[in-house]
């Protein structure tokens, strides 16, 4: 009986383990991408992976509107819906993607 060269059978625990450890190392480094941004003043409110690229949420504040207005974050969405009108920002993290939603915003 001939095996499948890309998937052995026996080789799925080995596969799992390595999903696995990949996944808690992403998730150590959003952790401290997270402690990070707390530590520089931010209020992060979520975090995780998001189509495979690490991703954490921050309140909304005046330093985030700061860092737009000197070219350190950037506004990339805006829009309107039932509550509002709305914009949402992003500046690459140490290792995440970092974005926020602003929300009144004409």
């Amino acid at each position: 009986m001939q095996t499948n060269k890309l998937f052995n059978p026996r080789d799925k625990g080995r596969a799992e383990k390595l999903y696995l450890d990949s996944l808690s190392t992403r998730l150590r480094q959003i952790a401290d991408e997270v402690a990070q941004l707390e530590h520089d003043g931010h209020h992060p409110i979520g975090a995780g992976i998001r189509n495979g690229r690490m991703c954490v949420e921050l309140a909304p504040s005046p330093r985030l509107m700061h860092m737009a207005c000197h070219a350190q974050a950037a506004y990339y969405m805006r829009g309107t819906d039932e509550f509002g009108s709305w914009r949402r920002g992003r500046f690459m993290g140490r290792k995440a993607t970092v974005f926020w939603t602003e929300r009144g915003t004409s």
